[in-house]
């Protein structure tokens, strides 16, 4: 039996404007409240499961399509793919049971966004899907804003943006 897929929403934003500490912000106030949430992070220069030498890169150095490591608590799954994984493929590939997930780029991807701005780190105009703005950017000024210490208002929109508002007022 296939279970519907959990909403997704995406911070998006150029490097180091933000959004990994706005992400685990607004997750540590949703978990909190009682939400069980996913979280996916698109790394667009890849990334290393294990340190060189570890067991799990002997295996990948030994020609492994696909990884497996778990303790007690914990598992994962590491696959080689001959192309990009979409996050519809991503998220699906997530445990069952997740009230949200939340995302860390993956911003030319069909989802819900929320663009991070900082005058450093400029939000590009036109992105699609971008429902709100954390900071300021005058390219998206029909959009509702917040500012990066508004944890709570921020973690209260997604709620509302993922229709898990309801749920969150019966507690």
């Amino acid at each position: 039996m296939k279970t519907t897929p959990p909403p997704v929403l995406c911070f998006v934003g150029l490097s180091n404007c933000g959004k990994t500490t706005l992400n685990a912000r607004v997750i540590e106030v949703l978990a909190k409240r009682g939400f069980k949430i996913g979280a996916l992070k698109h790394a667009s220069h890849g990334f290393h499961m294990d340190k060189p030498g570890k067991d799990t890169d002997r295996f990948r150095s030994a020609g492994a399509y696909a990884i497996g490591i778990a303790s007690n608590t914990e598992r994962a799954v590491v696959t080689t793919t001959d192309r990009p994984t979409t996050l519809a493929e991503l998220v699906e590939a997530l445990p069952p049971g997740l009230d949200l997930v939340l995302c860390e780029g993956y911003a030319n991807q069909p989802a819900m966004k929320i663009g991070v701005h900082r005058p450093n780190a400029v939000l590009p105009a036109g992105l699609s899907g971008i429902v709100a703005i954390v900071g300021s950017s005058d390219a998206y000024s029909e959009l509702p804003k917040f500012d990066a210490d508004d944890i709570e208002g921020v973690s209260d929109f997604v709620l509302k943006a993922c229709g898990l508002e309801e749920r969150a007022e019966r507690g």
